[in-house]
């Protein structure tokens, strides 16, 4: 089964519709959005580990337990400490999604001009090869 989503940028708000392409057509005709823009395959789960590491833990009343707490680290010392944090929360949110082989996560965690960045490396389940890199 393919992920199907809603395209998120910066100009739209986010929303999760994995696995429901007929209703997001249906939605796109209801609202008048025949232009929406849809995500799939490695693409979708990519926009996927964004939206889980963007969002705090518990923010969704709905699913307490999606998310990350990556949020929480903007404003925190730049040592190996909180390396080592952040790895830690990236890994686990990864592991819970079963579209990636978990044995395959590379994270890096870096400072540059006073933010973090994150470079993430992983295999798929079917041995794709994806990277990920992300400011905060």
């Amino acid at each position: 089964m393919i992920d199907t989503d809603i395209r998120v940028d910066d100009s739209q708000t986010s929303v999760l519709a994995s696995d429901c392409t007929a209703d997001i057509h249906v939605l796109e005709i209801a609202l008048g959005y025949e232009d929406l823009d849809l995500v799939s395959g490695d693409e979708c789960l990519l926009q996927d580990i964004r939206n889980k590491l963007y969002t705090d833990i518990g923010a969704l009343f709905y699913a307490p337990n999606y998310g990350a707490k990556v949020l929480r680290y903007i404003h925190a010392p730049k040592d190996e400490m909180t390396f080592l944090n952040l790895k830690q929360i990236i890994s686990i949110a990864l592991k819970q999604d079963n579209r990636i082989n978990e044995n395959s996560v590379k994270i890096e965690v870096t400072t540059q001009d006073d933010t973090f960045v994150i470079k993430i490396d992983f295999k798929t389940i079917e041995g794709n090869e994806l990277s990920l890199q992300e400011s905060i």
